[in-house]
């Protein structure tokens, strides 16, 4: 019994002595970590407070600057790359303009509604816009000679104008954002480089999807343009652009239309059941390269090149299954048109007309009413291409000096079974076998009748 106590007496001991080194080192812990659970505790809070007028912030004003709006509540932080300032959890029943700052900022999940911008962004570098909305408004986002600002997961509906209007900038980036359901365009830019359009979703515009004017060396990649007013992608007196991996579907007129615009590179974009052409290119564009795009079920032709649209390299599109051709070159002269399908058009696969030296090479056009067909196109040269099943091989009207070489114009009969001559001799000795058989059984039956 007493060793029984004596056990009993040593687990207590053991317990609270335990029990006072854990509680020693909790206290310990909070005590030294005071100040950094403070600071998490302040950056956790999340402030949502609803502005009923503009609110401005002008770098330049010290009445309006930063610091102002910091001591206001409007941000926190310190404007640094690392503590940049930010504006989070709004409610802007006016506009946020931002304007001549180069701090760096975050605006982040803000609501904007019943005013002309959501936000009006002027002379101002180093900024991140992302996951706002805006709503009930002419214009998402006005952005005028800016820099290295990048807008995320954006949604600029429902507006009277235009979702983001960029102008004289550098450097912007757009990523994911949904501009749909405004009056004009989706996204408006003019005289912009260097900037980056990538994954926004641009539908049922009054206009265009994405409107490009005056743009140099800039990405549009995988963007949606669908159901918009005219064109879903419109490109004008822009050079060095990539368009790579975009649909554009739905659209009342063309899919992508590139107007007096050089060097630059559609790549791997699917244009399809848009009102006009897939791809329209026209107006003296020169020095494009369309290359592995899809054009199919458009209301006109896949892809056309209207009115001096010289010197283009087109190969390895597929322009199918359109209501009339698949390439069509119209007054445009020296393009190489080559490896690119044209199948199940309704008129022709290749239709030429006013247009001279062009070189249709190695493509394939079949079940249409024409392979290729030529009016009034001289010097072009029409090489190696199979154009079975068609209605019509090729044909021309009113035009001269065109070769055409090496063309396959009938489906080639499948070659003949190979005859096996194991087959052939086993054949022979069969006949050969029965047939002495068939004499010797004769002459034995001749023989008996004579007996």
């Amino acid at each position: 019994m007493r060793y029984k106590t004596k056990q009993f007496a040593i687990l207590i001991t053991i317990f609270f002595s335990v029990s006072a080194i854990n509680f020693g080192f909790v206290f310990s812990t909070l005590t030294s970590n005071s100040h950094t659970q403070q600071i998490k505790l302040i950056n956790d809070l999340k402030t949502s407070t609803v502005y009923n007028s503009n609110v401005v912030i002008d770098d330049t004003n010290p009445v309006i600057d930063w610091a102002t709006a910091k001591a206001a509540g409007i941000c926190t932080g310190s404007g640094t790359e690392v503590d940049p300032y930010i504006i989070r959890d709004h409610v802007f029943n006016g506009f946020l303009n931002i304007k001549h700052s180069r701090k760096h900022f975050s605006v982040l999940n803000c609501e904007f509604t019943d005013t002309v911008y959501g936000m009006w962004i002027l002379n101002v570098s180093n900024g991140l816009i992302e996951d706002n909305h805006v709503s009930n408004a002419l214009f998402g986002f006005d952005i005028m000679n800016c820099s290295h600002i990048e807008f995320r997961n954006n949604n600029c509906s429902l507006l009277g104008n235009t979702g983001i209007l960029a102008q004289t900038s550098n450097d912007l980036s757009f990523y994911s954002n949904i501009l749909s359901n405004k009056l004009i365009d989706g996204i408006r830019l003019n005289i912009l480089e260097n900037c980056i359009f990538e994954g926004n979703t641009a539908d049922d515009n009054g206009n265009s999807g994405i409107k490009l004017d005056n743009i140099e060396d800039t990405l549009i990649y995988k963007n949606s343009v669908a159901y918009n007013g005219a064109n879903g992608i419109e490109l004008t007196n822009s050079d060095n652009i990539t368009i790579v991996d975009n649909e554009a579907f739905n659209n009342i007129v063309n899919g992508i239309r590139v107007f007096s615009s050089d060097n630059n590179r559609l790549e791997s974009n699917n244009f399809h059941h848009n009102g006009g052409d897939g791809l329209r290119v026209l107006s003296g564009s020169q020095l494009n390269v369309l290359k592995g795009n899809m054009a199919s079920f458009n209301n006109l032709s896949g892809i056309a090149f209207y009115v001096n649209s010289d010197d283009n390299l087109i190969y390895d599109n597929t322009a199918s299954n359109n209501e009339q051709h698949g390439f069509y070159i119209s007054d445009s002269d020296t393009n190489l048109i080559t490896m690119n399908s044209a199948n199940d058009n309704t008129l022709n696969g290749f239709q030429l007309f006013l247009s001279n030296r062009n070189s249709i090479t190695s493509n394939t056009a079949n079940n249409n009413v024409n392979g290729t067909n030529l009016i009034s196109s001289d010097d072009n040269i029409i090489l190696g291409n199979n154009l079975a099943n068609n209605i019509y091989c090729y044909n021309e009207t009113n035009s001269a000096g065109n070769v055409y070489e090496e063309n396959i114009c009938q489906t080639p009969a499948a070659p003949g079974v190979p005859f096996d001559p194991f087959i052939l001799g086993l054949i022979l000795g069969l006949v050969i076998g029965f047939g002495s058989l068939a004499a010797v059984l004769i002459l034995n039956s001749l023989r008996g009748r004579k007996e």
